[in-house]
């Protein structure tokens, strides 16, 4: 089990815990513990089954190009393809991650409807990801979100604009979510390859929850890559809402890349 990096400076996430903060055991196989996608629901656009993997992988397991991988999805083994194997994933907590490895262009989203206690101070989660295109477009993005039951979009923690690096190494992220404090609502991933690869690893969703000492939430649990808490959404995003019913989740494309 490695433990992700954080990341610090002026545009980059700034992580800070303070005396007072719990995990909360409202969310479901946050680590994915169980070896299965239990608690969540997984999707994936288009009608090509091969395309994409939402796999489960162990701490130190290696996938190399041409094995296969379970895809939680579809209920298959698929062949893997992305240029970046072989890759050796590390957990950050307990012996199991997941992923997703796209083989070609369709969307996948992974969400659970969690109930937020009142204590509900922010979310936490681990992430790595590649981006094989070299830049990232509205249909080559990935996206972590808050989303109502309906599945509208209430706030955009993490998105992959032009602040953003094409590559990030496992990271920690921890997010303010306590304007939803007692809501239940959907924590969201949408990754959109729909370009090229774009591998991408998830561990250790958290929900961090003040203590009986009533401690309130901090001024610095913020935030993603290129957000300023100083300046806040003006220089960001609060909704994309091109995300909120991804395309090609009823007609999927007819080919996939070239390797």
């Amino acid at each position: 089990m490695k433990k992700p990096g954080y990341m610090l400076g002026s545009i980059s996430l700034a992580f800070f815990l303070f005396l007072g903060v719990a995990h909360a055991e409202t969310l479901v196989n946050g680590s994915f513990e169980s070896g299965d996608y239990s608690g969540w629901v997984v999707l994936e656009g288009g009608t090509e089954p091969t395309w994409g993997t939402w796999g489960i992988v162990a701490d130190g397991q290696t996938v190399a190009a041409g094995d296969e991988l379970y895809d939680y999805f579809d209920g298959i083994n698929v062949v893997q393809q992305s240029p970046g194997l072989p890759r050796t994933f590390a957990a950050t907590d307990g012996s199991s991650m997941a992923c997703q490895l796209p083989n070609g262009p369709q969307d996948h989203r992974l969400f659970q409807e969690v109930a937020l206690p009142e204590t509900a101070l922010a979310l936490s989660w681990d992430m790595f990801y590649e981006n094989f295109k070299g830049s990232f477009a509205s249909n080559q993005a990935l996206a972590v979100s808050i989303r109502d039951l309906n599945d509208n979009i209430l706030e955009t923690l993490f998105y992959t604009d032009e602040n953003q690096s094409q590559v990030l190494p496992m990271t920690n992220f921890v997010y303010d979510i306590s304007q939803y404090a007692g809501m239940t609502v959907r924590v969201d991933v949408l990754l959109r390859a729909n370009q090229h690869y774009f591998d991408l690893g998830l561990d250790n969703f958290a929900v961090l929850v003040s203590d009986e000492s009533g401690s309130e939430s901090p001024e610095a649990l913020y935030a993603p890559p290129g957000w300023s808490k100083a300046t806040g959404k003006a220089v960001g995003w609060s909704k994309k809402e091109s995300l909120a019913q991804p395309k090609g989740f009823s007609k999927g494309l007819k080919k996939g890349w070239d390797k």
